[in-house]
């Protein structure tokens, strides 16, 4: 395999790497680096991928050679033809149910390194490049809050609109885009550790909260473009 003066030894096997990108692709290219070669695919962005990022970030899983979506019985029938045919977009998707959720497991190695890389570590370059445009950041947004969000009416009456996520950075580029694009302001806590929640929590996580004044905004930006009704719509806490 040669591209670009590049020869691979055929027992090296490339790394892969992705670039978001707004217009047609061009072919994936080859570049060495220090580490050892490495195959780029440029994808272009839409709606849909947006959406499905989004999804990812709160309730996905990568690794070196597969993706996976995760998503609860109850969502199943709403999220899963949403995001199913964005995955095979790359390559064939394996269904498999585990703890009454339903994991969508893609073979494809491009989709993983949209996010992340080999190590685990994020690229932002790719999230940013989604937030910079106001359409694919209200879809990335709305895919995420669909995964790790709400809306409720705590005991005052009083409606809040949050999201939840174990990542602060991932949430303060959220915040600034919210702001940046939609004029939506926000605030981010961490969230306090109970003693008596029976759930495991092996790292901070925090709340980004919708200020009053942001919440028409976001009723119209995001909340619309969101899928589950459960989660843009108040409930009594």
């Amino acid at each position: 395999m040669e591209e670009s003066g590049v020869r691979l030894r055929p027992n090296k096997t490339p790394w892969i790497q992705t670039a978001l990108v707004y217009s047609r692709p061009r072919r994936p290219r080859i570049e060495l680096l220090q580490e050892g070669p490495v195959i780029i695919h440029e994808i272009v962005i839409d709606g849909e991928l947006s959406y499905l990022l989004g999804w990812m970030l709160g309730d996905g899983h990568f690794g070196a050679r597969q993706a996976v979506a995760v998503m609860a019985a109850r969502e199943r029938t709403i999220i899963e033809p949403r995001i199913r045919p964005v995955l095979e977009r790359f390559g064939s998707v394996n269904p498999v149910w585990r703890n009454n959720a339903l994991l969508l497991r893609t073979s494809s190695r491009i989709v993983p390194r949209i996010l992340c890389r080999h190590d685990g570590s994020r690229i932002w370059r790719n999230i940013d490049k989604v937030l910079e445009s106001p359409r694919f950041a209200a879809m990335l947004i709305a895919g995420l809050w669909d995964a790790d969000g709400g809306v409720y009416v705590d005991k005052s009456g009083a409606v809040r609109v949050h999201l939840y996520n174990s990542n602060l950075e991932l949430l303060r580029r959220v915040a600034e885009a919210l702001e940046r694009h939609y004029g939506i302001a926000t605030a981010i806590y961490r969230r306090r550790k109970s003693d008596s929640s029976k759930i495991v929590q092996n790292s901070d996580r925090y709340d980004l909260y919708v200020l009053a004044k942001g919440r028409d905004s976001w009723f119209e930006n995001i909340g619309r473009k969101m899928m589950l009704p459960w989660k843009r719509i108040p409930k009594e806490s």
